[in-house]
């Protein structure tokens, strides 16, 4: 029956969890809304040209955060680029590249017949760097997860179930962040690995 009393906190504040996500998903979305709606309306509210050009900016911004996941404008855009030649990747591949997007670059090749060639690389220092501020979150949420779990089952046999419930469920979280920096971060040691898989592919052609 404690672990009854225990379970009726945790999981209601993990379906909060999942909800607070989705709404900030549905917030983005409503943004995006809004900004077209103002966008079709700018000829009656006899909007200024540099008003308009915020206007499509910020709708851009929140496209681009609606379908990369990404909130930085630069790597977004550098992921929208290499999926727009390499459509035909797998789901694992695409996450596999989001993953490491923020320590690829992009170098031009010399022209062929007037098109621009621009081939994608993974920068050694900036995955480096990436990687080990990967494991610096990781540590710190697991030695938060342990220290929050004992408390909790200390809580416990001392009878404090709301505290005992409260720490469980921010050890939960803490153990989702870990799960979801592991899958965001790189690990130091796949460079070659990862360096290989953003060599095969496709380089963009512009004009």
């Amino acid at each position: 029956m404690d672990w009854l009393k225990v379970i009726s906190f945790i999981i209601p504040s993990i379906a909060l969890i999942f909800s607070f996500n989705a709404r900030l998903k549905r917030f983005n979305n409503e943004r995006i809304s809004v900004y077209k709606d103002i966008k079709l309306l700018s000829s009656e509210l006899k909007m200024e040209d540099y008003e308009i050009k915020v206007i499509d900016d910020e709708l851009n911004v929140l496209i681009l955060r609606e379908v990369t996941g990404i909130y930085e404008i630069t790597p977004a855009k550098r992921l929208m680029k290499i999926l727009s030649c390499n459509p035909n990747l797998e789901e694992f591949k695409k996450n596999r590249l989001k993953k490491l997007i923020r320590c690829t670059f992009e170098k031009e090749l010399p022209p062929q017949e007037k098109v621009k060639n621009t081939e994608f690389y993974l920068e050694r220092d900036a995955f480096n760097k990436r990687a080990k501020e990967g494991a610096m979150f990781i540590i710190s949420f697991f030695i938060g997860y342990l220290t929050l779990l004992m408390a909790g089952y200390s809580s416990i046999v001392s009878g404090e179930y709301f505290w005992a419930a409260t720490q469980l469920m921010m050890s939960i979280a803490l153990l989702m962040a870990m799960l979801f920096t592991k899958r965001s971060y790189p690990s130091l040691w796949t460079y070659n690995a990862h360096k290989k898989f953003i060599e095969e592919l496709k380089g963009f052609k512009g004009a």
